[in-house]
C-alpha cells in the first residue's frame, strides 16, 4: 500500500461531492480514478477539487478496478451496486458504498459472501449512524433503562415525487424500488440498528401515485423484541418531515426534525439531547483500513433493510397479507 490509500470513485453525480471532500479531508487519501459514463460529471468534480485533477478516468468500471487501486467509493443508481461490489472485492479493494447496498435480498447474500472470502472492508454510507442523537438512542436502548420496548415508530416525509421526477430513481430498472429504499432507506436503517432490531412481520400498503415505484408506504411491523410499531414513509408530501418514537415500559424516547428528547422514567425530566455528527462513514471507512477500527455502519445493515423491503412489497403486492421477513445470518 502507498503511502496514501489510492481509492478510485464510481459515480461521479451530486452524491459524490460530499465523498470527495471528507475522504480528502483525512489527509490519508488520495483519488486516482474516477468511473462515469457522462464525462461532463467528472469534469465537474474536478473543477471542484482541484486536488483530484490528475485523477484517471474512465467510463467503464471494471477498467477502473484494474488501475493502481487500494479502495472504491461507489455512488452509482442503485440496481449496479451488487457487481459493483462484488467485482470491487475480488479486485482486492476495500468498498464504501452509498445506501441502499443492494436491490434484493439475492444480491446481499452475494456481497455478504464476497466479503467473508476477501476480508476487505465494506463500508455503507448510513450517516446517521455518526449522528450524535443517534448514538444517543442506540446506547440508552442498549443499556436496558428504557425498559421492556413496547412500541416503535417512525414517520418520514419528503417531497420525493416531485424533487426526483424523471430522474433514474423513479425507473425501477436502474432504482430497484422508489421512497422507501432511497431517503427511507436511512429511516429503516436507523430504527433497527440504534435498538438493535430486527423487523419479523409486516402488514403493508404501497401507493405509487401514478408512477413506476412506490411513493407512499403504510406498514404495520412486529419486532424481534416483541414490540409492534408503524413505519410511515410520505414521499409527495408538500414539506419535510420526520420524526421517531421508541416507548418502553420505563422510559420513552422521542426525536422530532433531529432533536431528541428523552422522558428518563415515569416521574422524572424530559431530557433534550443535542444533535450534530461525531463523524463520517468516510472518515470511520479510512480509519477501517488504516487503524483496524470498528466498522460502524457494515454490510449487515443494507441486508436487514432489504430483508424488510422486499417483504413490505411483497405484503402490499399480497393487498396488506402479514408477510413473515426471512432472516439471513450474516
Amino acid at each position: 500500500m502507498a503511502n496514501k490509500l489510492r481509492v478510485g470513485l464510481i459515480g461521479c453525480g451530486g452524491i459524490m461531492y460530499g465523498h470527495v471532500q471528507r475522504l480528502l479531508s483525512t489527509g490519508k487519501v488520495d483519488i486516482v480514478a474516477m468511473m462515469d459514463p457522462i464525462a461532463e460529471h467528472i469534469a465537474r468534480h474536478k473543477a471542484a477539487a482541484p486536488a483530484i485533477k490528475d485523477a484517471a478516468e474512465f467510463k467503464d468500471y471494471k477498467k477502473l478496478l484494474a488501475a493502481p487501486l487500494d479502495a472504491v467509493c461507489i455512488a452509482s443508481p442503485h440496481v449496479p451496486h451488487a457487481n459493483q461490489i462484488v467485482d470491487s472485492l475480488k479486485a482486492g479493494l476495500h468498498v464504501l458504498c452509498e445506501k441502499p447496498m443492494v436491490t434484493s435480498i439475492a444480491d446481499a447474500k452475494r456481497v455478504l459472501a464476497a466479503e467473508k472470502k476477501s476480508k476487505k472492508v465494506l463500508l455503507l454510507s448510513y450517516q446517521r449512524h455518526y449522528h450524535q442523537i443517534f448514538r444517543y438512542l442506540r446506547r440508552v436502548a442498549k443499556s436496558g433503562q428504557l425498559g421492556e420496548i413496547q412500541f416503535i415508530q417512525a414517520l418520514q416525509c419528503q417531497d420525493w415525487k416531485r424533487g426526483v421526477g424523471g430522474t433514474w430513481r423513479q425507473d425501477p430498472k436502474i432504482g430497484g424500488f422508489g421512497q422507501i429504499l432511497d431517503s427511507g432507506a436511512h429511516l429503516l436503517d436507523i430504527l433497527m440498528w440504534t435498538m438493535d432490531l430486527r423487523v419479523t412481520e409486516v402488514s403493508a400498503f404501497m401507493d405509487n401515485c401514478e408512477t413506476r415505484v412506490d411513493i407512499n408506504s403504510a406498514v404495520a411491523a412486529k419486532f424481534s423484541c416483541g414490540a409492534v410499531g408503524n413505519i410511515s414513509i410520505i414521499g409527495n408530501a408538500a414539506t419535510w418531515w420526520e420524526d421517531i418514537t421508541v416507548g418502553g415500559s420505563e422510559e420513552t424516547i422521542f426525536i422530532r426534525n433531529g432533536q431528541l428528547q428523552h422522558k428518563a422514567g415515569r416521574s422524572g425530566e424530559m431530557i433534550t439531547v443535542a444533535g450534530g455528527e461525531i463523524s463520517s462513514p468516510d472518515h470511520n471507512f479510512v480509519d477501517c483500513i488504516l487503524n483496524k477500527a470498528e466498522n460502524m455502519s457494515p454490510s449487515l445493515s443494507g441486508l436487514r433493510v432489504i430483508e424488510l423491503v422486499e417483504s413490505a412489497a411483497k405484503s402490499s403486492k399480497a393487498k396488506g397479507k402479514p408477510v413473515r421477513v426471512p432472516y439471513t445470518k450474516a
